[in-house]
């Protein structure tokens, strides 16, 4: 085999390289909502628990409902909790009943296209709702000193938003990220140009760049869906009164098996 025929071969291999690498990003940008999102199954609401739709505030022509149960305590606030990617709001319920027995009431945001809802999950729709259902607090007559903003994985976007725009004074975010991006970039070092192939990047280094009240930050030692190092990050940027707490040995879901309740009441308990 000459030269030529060498040349040759290499740029077929070459080319057909190409090919696949093209192939998958374009099969990674069609398909990243599906990715992104995953709204798993319907669940009606158990009895003590109303449906709370939210504002429609982009005028949507529809109005995603979630889960509520006022304070047993009126010494207490409302915790408004946004959920991960995965699922829906009624294994998170079921996770915070040792909390509500506490006398904390609780609205549980369903997103878009989750649990029944109409339209689709997107960042657009996902921050519309979290609007949506911060401003329906407000019309109940609860005021940002009422509420506690909590968002796990996914959910720290919408929560780290809602908890700036609105002054929000208590934050607990669980397993957080810096940004959709920065995980991307980790999950999918080949892509190049990933910034501008992402629809949609929550961003919380941005989002709480200017929030001004006390946050909780509970981290996965062993996190190998949102790298610990993201949660660290972002608790670096976010200025103080803030406090962090590492689960040793955790996973992204194994939280749920830690004390982490405690530490959350103990820390929105002192105001």
């Amino acid at each position: 085999m000459n030269w030529k025929d060498i040349k040759e071969a290499i740029m077929s291999v070459l080319g057909v390289l190409l090919l696949i690498y093209v192939g998958i990003i374009v099969v990674l940008y069609l398909a990243q909502r599906q990715i992104l999102y995953y709204p798993i199954g319907i669940n009606k609401a158990p009895e003590g628990v109303s449906l709370l739709s939210a504002i429609d505030t982009q005028n949507r022509g529809y109005s995603p409902e979630g889960w509520f149960i006022p304070p047993t305590d009126v010494h207490k606030g409302v915790i408004l909790h946004f959920h991960g990617n995965a699922g829906n709001v009624a294994s998170r319920y079921a996770a915070f009943l040792p909390l509500l027995a506490t006398g904390y009431g609780a609205l549980f945001a369903e997103y878009s296209g989750y649990n029944g809802n109409q339209g689709k999950p997107s960042k657009d729709n996902i921050i519309a709702d979290a609007d949506g259902y911060i401003q329906k607090l407000f019309e109940l007559g609860y005021e940002a000193k009422d509420i506690v903003i909590y968002g796990e994985s996914l959910g720290s976007g919408p929560a780290s938003y809602v908890a700036t725009k609105y002054d929000v004074p208590t934050l607990v975010l669980q397993v957080p990220y810096d940004s959709i991006a920065a995980v991307a970039k980790k999950k999918y070092p080949f892509i190049i140009g990933l910034d501008y192939l992402l629809k949609d990047n929550f961003d919380n280094v941005e989002y709480l760049a200017n929030y001004k009240g006390r946050s909780l930050f509970l981290l996965a030692e062993r996190d190998n869906v949102i790298p610990t190092i993201h949660g660290e990050t972002l608790y670096n940027s976010v200025s103080e009164p803030k406090l962090l707490h590492i689960f040793k040995g955790a996973g992204h879901n194994d939280i749920y098996e830690t004390d982490y309740l405690q530490r959350v009441y103990d820390f929105i308990e002192k105001q």
